[in-house]
């Protein structure tokens, strides 16, 4: 019973390991004109400190077909990934407090 258990849980640890690595999670690459993780960073990182409205602006004008988030900075979010969605992650004053990622 013992060694069953341990031998599912190893083929489960395979299978999600598996699953992540054909997933392109984190992956750097464009699709459908989508601009991905790594693609624009050191431009966005040279958003912070501007105001967060700006920035808003600035990355609905580059990237229209994303779902671009407004956060103020320490806010709760959920944690899951998604490609269509870019947040922008502001300080009390609403200036930028660290570079907008895809996520």
């Amino acid at each position: 019973m013992r060694f069953a258990s341990i031998f599912l849980l190893i083929l489960a640890s395979i299978g999600f390991a598996s699953a992540v690595a054909g997933s392109g999670f984190g992956s750097a690459e464009a699709k459908e004109g989508i601009i991905m993780e790594g693609t624009d960073v050191d431009v966005w990182a040279q958003m912070v400190g501007m105001p967060g409205k700006q920035a808003v602006a600035q990355l609905e004008q580059e990237n229209p077909n994303m779902n671009i988030q407004l956060v103020p900075f320490g806010s709760m979010v959920t944690m899951d990934y998604r490609e269509d969605r870019i947040r922008v992650f502001v300080d009390e004053q609403g200036n930028v407090s660290k570079p907008p990622r895809v996520g």
